[in-house]
C-alpha cells in the first residue's frame, strides 16, 4: 500500500470542479470580447453560456450539501 497516495472527498473534487469552471467561463469571456467576426462571437457566447450553466449546477449541487455558502 502506498502511504502517499491520497484519495479526494466529494468537496475536494466539487470545488475543483467548480474552480475549473470558474477559469473556463472567464477565458471564454475574454474570447468573446475578442471574437474577429459575428459567427465566431455567436459560436462562443453559446458555449460561455454551456459553461455558466454547468457552473451553476455545481454551484447549486455543492449548496446543496452545505459546502457552498
Amino acid at each position: 500500500m502506498n502511504m502517499n497516495s491520497h484519495t479526494f472527498s466529494d468537496k475536494e473534487r466539487l470545488t475543483d470542479t467548480l474552480n475549473a469552471q470558474k477559469y473556463t467561463t472567464e477565458h471564454y469571456n475574454s474570447f468573446a470580447n475578442e471574437a474577429a467576426t459575428p459567427e465566431v462571437k455567436g459560436c462562443v457566447m453559446n458555449i460561455l453560456n454551456d459553461e455558466h450553466i454547468i457552473n451553476h449546477e455545481i454551484f447549486d449541487e455543492m449548496h446543496q450539501r452545505g459546502w457552498y455558502p
